[in-house]
C-alpha cells in the first residue's frame, strides 16, 4: 500500500544568532553585537568567530548555557522590518558590544545602534552597558581634534576599551587569542551579575511595596 505524504510548509528563520538551526525560537540574545560586515570579510570571517567564541566563553564562565549574542548576519539594509528586529533585539539586550573599526565609524547603522543603546542605557540608569572591542585603530579615538569634533568618539572615549588590535589578524585557535577570550568573557560576566543584581534589587523593592499596599488594605 502507498501511502501518500503531504509537504508542510516550514516558516521562514531569519539569520539570527537566538533562532537555533532547527527554526524554534529561542530566548532574546542577552548581548548585541554592532559591526560592519565588510571588515568581517576582510579578516576572513575572524568577527563571526570571534562572536562565536565569546558566546561559548561566556557559558563556560558563568554556567549559563543560554547565554547568546545577537549578530545581524543579513545586513540592517533589507528594510524597515528588519530594521524594526534590530531595535527591537537593542531593547532587550544586556549589553552592547561595538567592534570599533574606522568602517564602524563611518557607518549611519553602527552609529544608530549605538545611539539608541545609549538611550536605552540611560532608560536603565546604567553608564556601565556598553563594551567596546577596539579592533582597528581609529583616528578620531586617538587626536583629541578629532575625536572633539565627533559626538560618537567622544562618547566612547569615557568608556574602558577592550584593546584587541593586536589579535585581530590572528586565527581564532591561537593560544592568545584564547586567553584574551577568556579575559573578555570573565568581564562580561562581571557586567551580567551587575544587572542580575540590578533585577533582583528592583523586584525586592516592588514585592516589598505590594506587600506594603497588601497590609493597608487589609487596615481598612
Amino acid at each position: 500500500m502507498q501511502i501518500s505524504t503531504i509537504a508542510v510548509p516550514q516558516p521562514a528563520v531569519e539569520n539570527f544568532s537566538n533562532v537555533d538551526r532547527l527554526g524554534s525560537v529561542m530566548t532574546p540574545a542577552q548581548a548585541f553585537l554592532s559591526y560592519t560586515r565588510i571588515e568581517d570579510e576582510y579578516f576572513d570571517g575572524n568577527i563571526t568567530a570571534l562572536r562565536k567564541l565569546l558566546e561559548l566563553g561566556v557559558r563556560v564562565v558563568t554556567g549559563d548555557q543560554t547565554f547568546k549574542i545577537f549578530q545581524d548576519v543579513k545586513g540592517i539594509q533589507l528594510g524597515q522590518q528588519w530594521g524594526k528586529q534590530i531595535a527591537d533585539s537593542i531593547s532587550f539586550a544586556n549589553f552592547l558590544i561595538p567592534i570599533l573599526t574606522p568602517c564602524f565609524f563611518g557607518s549611519d547603522p553602527c552609529r544608530d545602534e549605538f545611539n539608541k543603546f545609549v538611550e536605552h542605557e540611560r532608560t536603565l540608569g546604567r553608564d556601565d552597558l556598553i563594551l567596546p572591542v577596539y579592533f582597528i585603530t581609529v583616528p578620531s579615538l586617538e587626536k583629541a581634534d578629532l575625536r572633539s569634533a565627533d559626538p560618537l568618539a567622544m562618547e566612547i572615549s569615557k568608556r574602558q576599551r577592550y584593546d584587541w588590535r593586536e589579535w585581530s589578524e590572528l586565527p581564532i585557535n591561537d593560544p592568545s587569542v584564547r586567553k584574551a577570550v577568556r579575559g573578555l568573557s570573565q568581564q562580561i560576566a562581571q557586567v551580567l551579575q551587575r544587572t542580575d543584581d540590578v533585577v533582583f534589587r528592583g523586584r525586592h523593592t516592588a514585592s516589598a511595596e505590594r506587600l506594603k499596599d497588601d497590609r493597608v488594605d487589609r487596615h481598612f
